[in-house]
């Protein structure tokens, strides 16, 4: 059976070149997404991705809040890395605190290298 892969963004071109490079990669994943915590959490609970990429920065909820309520769900272990534009130690930590899996850039290859781990 295909992993899920749940994508959260606001940026519908961030979700639709993720979704590209999926696809040319070659890799086997059923992809899902959704623009905004919301209706991510929504289909994480029905769909119940293995891992789910999701973006730090976004409007209502940013990511750190909807990381926390996507490992309070329960269930099915979900694990969770978090996209950023930049890194730094800080944003790190702060990734850390709210039950992030990973962490990385959103650039194709740390965002493979990331999945590589729960794969």
């Amino acid at each position: 059976m295909r992993q899920k892969v749940l994508i959260i963004d606001d940026d519908k071109g961030d979700i639709q070149l993720l979704r590209e490079l999926f696809k040319l990669s070659g890799a086997d994943y059923q992809i899902l997404w959704a623009e905004n915590g919301m209706d991510g959490l929504e289909i994480a609970q029905k769909e119940e991705p293995e891992i789910v990429l999701l973006d730090i920065r976004m409007p209502t909820f940013d990511g750190h809040a909807i990381c926390q309520k996507l490992k309070d769900l329960g269930g099915k272990v979900i694990h969770v890395i978090l996209m950023t534009g930049s890194l730094d130690a800080a944003a790190e930590a702060k990734a850390k605190s709210c039950g992030a899996d990973g962490f990385c850039l959103k650039l194709p290859e740390p965002i493979f290298f990331q999945m590589i781990r729960f794969s």
